[in-house]
C-alpha cells in the first residue's frame, strides 16, 4: 500500500503555545482517518501543514512522497477547510470550472455538482447559497481536481441536520 501522506515527529508553535509536539502519523491509500480530539488539540494545524498552508518548523511532512510545498505533491489533492472564502460574483459552476483548470484529469462542473447534489444550483452566485449550500459546494471545489486524497477539515460545521444528511450520503468517487 502506499503512503500517501505523513508526519514525522513535528512539532508546531504558536509562539508560546505549543499545537503539535512529536506528532507522527501515516496515512495510506483507501484508508480512511478521522482525526478526532478536544479544540485546540492540533488538527486544524496539522493538516494546514500537510496542504502546505503552514511551514513545518521541526520534524518532516510528506505528501506522495514530496514536500507539501511542492506542486507535484499538491495537484492529487483535494481540501474542504473548516474556513473557506469564495468569491460571492462568481456562480458555483464558474468556480468550478476555474478550480478544474489548475488539474490534470478533473471532474467536470456539472459532475462535482450533481456529486454533492446542488446540480440545479450550478448557475447560482455563491453568495446566494444558503449556508449548507456554501459548505456543498466548497466540498465540490475540493472533489473537482478528482484528487488520489481528499482532506475534510470539520466538513458540516454550519450546516443544519438536513444539509449534514445529504452530506454523509456524497459519493466521494467518480460518478
Amino acid at each position: 500500500m502506499e503512503t500517501v501522506a505523513s508526519w514525522e515527529k513535528v512539532e508546531h508553535r504558536y509562539a508560546a503555545i505549543s499545537a503539535l509536539k512529536d506528532f507522527s502519523l501515516a496515512l495510506n491509500s483507501g484508508q480512511i482517518l478521522g482525526l478526532l480530539g478536544p479544540n485546540g488539540a492540533g488538527k486544524s494545524t496539522a493538516i494546514k501543514l500537510l496542504i502546505g498552508l503552514l511551514n513545518c518548523q521541526r520534524g518532516q511532512i510528506k505528501l506522495f512522497g514530496r514536500s507539501p510545498k511542492v506542486r507535484e505533491a499538491r495537484i492529487g489533492l483535494g481540501a474542504m477547510l473548516q474556513v473557506t472564502s469564495l468569491p460571492d460574483t462568481l456562480s458555483v459552476k464558474e468556480q468550478l470550472v476555474l478550480f478544474a483548470s489548475c488539474y490534470r484529469n478533473p471532474h467536470s462542473a456539472d459532475q462535482a455538482l450533481d456529486m454533492v447534489g446542488l446540480g440545479d444550483l450550478g448557475d447560482r452566485r455563491y453568495a446566494a447559497l444558503s449556508g449548507g449550500q456554501q459548505r456543498r459546494a466548497q466540498l465540490a471545489l475540493a472533489l473537482v481536481g478528482n484528487p488520489r486524497l481528499l482532506v475534510l477539515d470539520e466538513p458540516t460545521t454550519g450546516m443544519d441536520l438536513e444539509s449534514r444528511q445529504a452530506f454523509r450520503q456524497t459519493p466521494i468517487s467518480q460518478p
